[in-house]
């Protein structure tokens, strides 16, 4: 690795940039704020975005980045839980993505291509509502037996031999 003072020198030479940030207004700011990457990114470079954010805000970007012959992907990964592999949804042109077909595997062991920018954020966002959904029956489940005086050990028991086991 070597240690670069400013994005542009970041920048110099790549043909790849992947960028991974907490938050949409961050993801935005470095790709559209003042000295964005995609003002200063060179045409013909291709730049994937592993953060959670929104399929707006993706589809925004691939579109500000075409102008500029720059192409963005969407790979958000998602982390399905301990017994499974994290899952890169690739969003973006299909072209794009086989261009970069390659380099998916080092993103995430499971790749799972969307056809059109913001496909990978809205798989992704689907994905984490059915968990968040599976969460909360589980915790309804446990509040029931808990109710009814089942033990919690015998409780989740149960979780674990069904499918509320999530194997």
């Amino acid at each position: 690795a070597v240690f670069v003072s400013d994005r542009m020198e970041a920048l110099t030479g790549c043909q790849v940039v992947i960028t991974s940030l907490r938050t949409s207004a961050e993801v935005e700011n470095l790709y559209l704020g003042s000295s964005g990457l995609l003002e200063l990114m060179d045409a013909g470079t291709y730049a994937i975005d592993v953060s959670m954010s929104s399929p707006r805000l993706a589809r925004e970007l691939q579109a500000v980045a075409a102008v500029s012959d720059i192409e963005v992907l969407d790979a958000p990964i998602v982390n399905l839980g301990d017994h499974e592999q994290p899952v890169a949804f690739i969003g973006g042109r299909p072209e794009t993505q086989d261009d970069l077909a390659p380099l998916f595997p080092y993103l995430a062991p499971v790749v799972m291509p969307q056809k059109e920018a913001g496909g990978g954020q809205l798989a992704a966002a689907v994905c984490i509502i059915a968990l968040a959904g599976s969460l909360m029956g589980a915790v309804e489940g446990m509040a029931l037996a808990r109710i009814a005086g089942l033990s919690d050990k015998d409780a989740l028991n149960v979780l674990a031999s069904t499918s509320g086991g999530s194997r």
